[in-house]
This record gives structure tokens, sequence and C-alpha cells, in this order.
């Protein structure tokens, strides 16, 4: 009985292209990731423009505490919205030395961006470790629990076939 719609399109560089990830906003904003490794916002008037990432894919340092749309990010392939309407996602595509080390980034209010979780190179499981530094594979899912906890959903292992749900309790 319901009625599909069109809520975004686009011909050429800014067409919508979603990777899978979607998140709404408390305000009606869709965050939607898109595949020049950026996460696009569509307001409520439909407006759409870029919210985090410069268009490029990193393979250098983190850029935390800059604008969101003014660093380099990879591979979104989950967003989430948290209680206090930060948006956040997993940028999948650092490279460093010895493997790569995913992370979930988090835009607050002021647009800088930070990370929350991840960074370590994987090597074994995770389990009571700080955030910052641990292994969280590869993010598939972001959410949060009534306490105001992030859930990230983690695929891992060869082949992508193992998966874990990992608790961060946010700061």
């Amino acid at each position: 009985d319901g009625i599909v719609t069109t809520v975004a399109a686009g011909i050429g560089h800014y067409a919508v292209r979603p990777s899978g990830a979607i998140a709404i906003g408390p305000d009606g904003s869709v965050f939607v990731a898109y595949g020049d490794n950026r996460v696009w916002r569509l307001d409520p008037s439909g407006t759409l423009t870029p919210f985090a990432g410069n268009g490029t894919s990193h393979s250098g340092p983190v850029q935390d505490g800059r604008l969101a749309t003014e660093v380099s990010i990879a591979g979104v392939n989950s967003l989430g919205v948290g209680p206090d309407g930060s948006v956040y996602f997993g940028d999948t595509g650092e490279v460093v030395s010895g493997g790569s080390a995913r992370r979930v980034r988090r835009v607050l209010g002021d647009g800088r961006i930070t990370t929350v979780a991840g960074g370590g190179l994987c090597g074994g499981f995770v389990e009571s470790v700080p955030a910052h530094g641990a292994c969280i594979g590869w993010p598939s899912g972001i959410a949060f629990d009534p306490a105001g906890n992030m859930l990230i959903g983690r695929v891992a292992g060869y082949h992508f076939s193992f998966r874990l749900l990992l608790r961060v309790a946010l700061e």
C-alpha cells in the first residue's frame, strides 16, 4: 500500500550512488555514503551538499580536528547517527605499514571530524581494549543502544567470513 518516491538523484558526478550506507539525522536530513570517498547530506529542503570527505582516498596520517569536508576518507560502508546528532561512519581505506587501520569517525555539530574507534592493525581478537588503537575490522554497521553505547558490526577474517558485534562506551 506504500508509494515509492525518489528522494535524491542526479546526472554525472553529482548523481547519488550510495554504497548501501544511509542514516537519518534528527532534523530529517538523509546522510548517504557516496562512491567518491564522501558522505553527502540531503537536507529536508532537498539540497544535496558534501558532509564529509574531500573526494580523495587517503593513505597518510589521520586528519582529526579538521573540517570533515577538508579531509580524505575512503571506503565508507556504514553510517549511524548518535544520540547527540553527531554522524558516525566507518572509514575503511587507510593503508598503513603492515596493513589497513580501519576506523569509525565522528562528525561533530561544528563540522569537525574525529576518530572514536579503531586505528589498530588486526592480529587477534578485540576485547577489553581502548577504542582508539583497537582493531575493528571492516565496520559494516553502526548503531546505538539506549545507554548511548556505540555498536559496530564487524566483518573480519579471510574472505570476510567471521562476524562480530563490538560495543564501544563513548566518553
